[in-house]
This record gives structure tokens, sequence and C-alpha cells, in this order.
């Protein structure tokens, strides 16, 4: 198994590489909890080419795709946006995203993609998630020293999560 990961950028193959996996993640986070209307209208604005590109195009926000061999598994986005209290005046980054296919969500390739976040952001004493309460993710970035801060609610379906927070020591 050869593992790679890339910076993916606003082309046509970063954005259909983007949809793909996007797509995945939402239909595993919310497939079974919302009705099928809304779940599509969410989609659908998430997949949309321009606010896709846009995102990408910030000078903030990094994507970052795991491949195996050629095939795209997963992917993290790492951005700044406003940070949770608890980490407020700390030089600090959110990992919006952090996403591996079902077929290929194994230890080993969580691990790789995580320590790629952590290259990616080593100017940063801090680093944030907010995850569904009931994603499994939630019990690997605790064993790579996240510590739940708060409970909350992801948006935009008000879902019960965890806010999660990483310190640099």
């Amino acid at each position: 198994m050869n593992l790679q990961t890339k910076f993916t950028i606003a082309s046509e193959e970063g954005l259909k590489i983007l949809f793909l996996l996007r797509q995945e993640h939402i239909q595993r986070m919310y497939g079974n909890q919302v009705d099928s209307k809304e779940l599509k209208n969410y989609v659908d604005t998430q997949l949309d080419s321009q606010r896709a590109a846009d995102e990408l195009n910030n000078l903030s926000t990094q994507l970052i795709t795991v491949f195996v061999d050629v095939e795209p598994v997963g992917y993290a986005m790492i951005k700044q946006s406003p940070s949770p209290k608890v980490i407020k005046g700390m030089k600090a980054i959110n990992c919006s995203n952090f996403y591996i296919r079902d077929q290929y969500d194994t230890q080993v390739i969580r691990e790789y993609l995580w320590k790629k976040c952590l290259s990616v952001t080593t100017f940063y004493n801090a680093c944030w998630i907010e995850l569904l309460q009931s994603d499994p993710l939630v019990t690997f970035f605790e064993n790579c020293g996240f510590r739940i801060d708060q409970q909350s609610h992801l948006e935009p379906f008000g879902k019960r999560s965890y806010m999660m927070i990483w310190k640099r020591e």
C-alpha cells in the first residue's frame, strides 16, 4: 500500500476529488439522521463549484488529500476560523473536516493524515475540531492528545457534537 498526501487546489480535478469525498463524508455524518430532502439541499450547497473554489482559493485554507496508490481515500481541511473561548489569544487553527472512506479507514491511514496535519500546522499552538458525538474519530483524536472541551450542536442540523482541543506542548 503506497500512501501519499497532496495539497489539493481548486482545479477541475481538485474539485472532483473534494466533491467525491465531501459527499461521502456528509452522507456518513447525516445519512440516517436527517430528512433526505434537507440532506440533498445541504449536499447541493456543499458541492457548489464556485463556493468550493472560493473556499480552496482562500489563503487561510489548506485541503490535504490522502491517497492509497492513485485512489483518493480521505481528506482534512485546515482553516482559520474563530477559535473557542478556551484557546482565545493562542495561535490556533481549525481542522474543519477530517474524513477517511469506510473501506480505507484504518489506524495507519488516520495517523498518516493526522501527522500531515501536524506538519502543516507547526506554527500554531492549538488546533480544534468539532465532531458529532457518535463519530468514531472522537476516540482517535483523544488518543492524539485532543480533549473534549465542551458539548455543542453541529450546524446545519443541530446534531450533538463535541468541541475538541489539542494544544502543542
